[in-house]
């Protein structure tokens, strides 16, 4: 392929992938195009693999796709959690706070994409984008920060809460001061970001 082939090429896959209501959507019959929510979900990947991860399709690893989703997801967290935290300002509520030296949460994506009742639509975005949702999810790495009862009773703590709407938040004592707590090391890869999970501001 001489290099002006191989141009044209490389920008129609680039086309695919950033920009919206291009070649893709042309080829895709209507009756199999994703709902608008995962159209949402896919145009937000390809937002994100350009202006958060500076990179094309033909370079993009598996994980930088994660990276994709998982941060498409999170702007959608984060809007529930501004609404969230203006309602509790505005009404002046009394905010309950749960403080653990260990948290093992678990890896957040999936359990983002079910409590915000869009897995489907996430699985249909990856799906017109060529990627596998269950390898995407795969790719999370272990959040866990302890080993013990204390940080599986927090984690349930903080779901509970959650599924009954009650105002409050988890912290995490000691920060600097000589109580240093680490994600685990066996079950930590180099390189690898959590953007799925969303960080409130410290105690």
């Amino acid at each position: 392929m001489d290099s002006a082939a191989e141009k044209a090429s490389l920008q129609h896959e680039w086309e695919i992938f950033a920009c919206p209501g291009t070649a893709m959507d042309a080829l895709t019959p209507t009756a199999r195009r994703p709902s608008p929510a995962a159209e949402g979900l896919r145009e937000a990947m390809r937002r994100h693999l350009f202006s958060s991860q500076a990179k094309s399709p033909t370079l993009a690893t598996r994980h930088d796709h994660y990276l994709c989703l998982a941060l498409a997801v999170r702007d959608r967290l984060l809007q529930n959690w501004v609404d969230t935290a203006e309602t509790y300002t505005r009404a002046h509520v009394r905010t309950a706070i749960y403080l653990s030296a260990e948290y093992l949460l678990g890896p957040h994506l999936e359990n983002n994409l079910v409590n915000l009742g869009i897995r489907a639509d996430a699985e249909a975005a990856c799906r017109s984008l060529d990627l596998s949702l269950e390898e995407l999810i795969a790719e999370e790495p272990e959040p866990g920060l302890g080993n013990g009862g204390l940080g599986r009773l927090a984690a349930c703590f903080q779901e509970s809460m959650a599924s009954l709407e009650l105002p409050g938040s988890n912290r995490r004592p000691y920060r600097n001061r000589g109580c240093p707590r680490h994600p685990d090391p066996r079950l930590r890869r180099p390189h690898r970001q959590h953007p799925a999970a969303v960080v409130g501001p410290g105690p």
